[in-house]
């Protein structure tokens, strides 16, 4: 168990990241903290500022503990936190990463939910109100985010009762790295700038090897005081007291990568882990 860090300064979290199994691990951290020090240099705040991966595990993800597993021999270890369902991965010589458990949820609609802050399973093929009626309830912040083709199976009177009703709750919608730039934005966001909801980004890697290295790549910066032995409390405290969009950092992929990552989805998909093989007990 950790003990002793300070927090010095603001976290630069990605919202949206998974686990694979075609990941290395040790390399997967490298790359995530160099794209976060890039984008803290980039913004000015590199001082004390530290990188938060927001995990949404599932079925065809690796458990934190198994991925801790594939660090021997590397730089790198990660520690448990007094609260459980949150780590903290530190380099020999300097440099650590804030891991934050959480869940993706299949709803019956088809379209996804985000339950950031607990490491704790959830049902699939529930509605999507029931959904994040039990996220909320279990103590998580409840994310819907865009996928491509996800959210055309939800009536779109519907996703926007979700907004409307999101300012005094813990729901927020959710953008995605593999989000092409050029293509319209699409309407919840809209919606949501209107209603003053904010839209938390994250990188959300596909499972592909060349995507190990995407972590950390897109997100938000969020400021004030957290605390390093119970990580997941304090980021859930500082995301439900926004008042407004945090400050966006990094960019989603142009058109031709978004080719070649659906073509790669396609081609791989015999390869993925089966359903159940990542999330073992640590």
């Amino acid at each position: 168990m950790t003990t002793g860090m300070t927090p010095a300064g603001p976290l630069l979290v990605d919202a949206h990241v998974h686990l694979y199994d075609v990941f290395d691990a040790a390399a997967f951290l490298d790359a995530a903290l160099a794209n976060i020090r890039a984008a803290a240099g980039a913004l000015g705040c590199a001082a004390g500022a530290t990188g938060c991966l927001m995990l949404a595990g599932t079925a065809r993800t690796l458990h934190p503990e198994a991925f801790a597993r594939r660090l021997g021999g590397s730089p790198w270890r990660m520690e448990t936190t007094a609260e459980g369902g949150s780590w903290l991965a530190r380099r020999a010589g300097g440099g650590v990463l804030v891991l934050v458990g959480g869940r993706q949820i299949a709803t019956a609609e088809r379209v996804e939910v985000l339950a950031l802050g607990v490491d704790r399973p959830h049902p699939d093929g529930e509605p999507l109100a029931a959904t994040v009626a039990r996220v909320l309830d279990g103590g998580a912040v409840a994310v819907l985010p865009w996928a491509f083709g996800k959210w055309r199976a939800l009536p779109m009177p519907v996703m926007r009762r979700l907004v409307e009703a999101a300012s005094p709750q813990r729901i927020f919608l959710g953008d995605n790295g593999g989000r092409p730039i050029g293509f319209p934005t699409p309407a919840p966001f809209r919606w949501a700038v209107r209603c003053g909801v904010p839209v938390l980004p994250g990188s959300d890697p596909l499972p592909l090897a060349r995507h190990g290295t995407r972590a950390g790549q897109y997100g938000f910066v969020l400021p004030g005081v957290w605390d390093a032995e119970r990580p997941a409390a304090a980021v859930c405290r500082l995301l439900t007291g926004l008042t407004g969009q945090p400050r966006v950092f990094g960019r989603r992929i142009g058109p031709l990568a978004f080719v070649r990552d659906q073509i790669g989805l396609r081609r791989n998909a015999p390869a993925r882990l089966p359903v159940g093989a990542g999330e073992t007990a640590p």
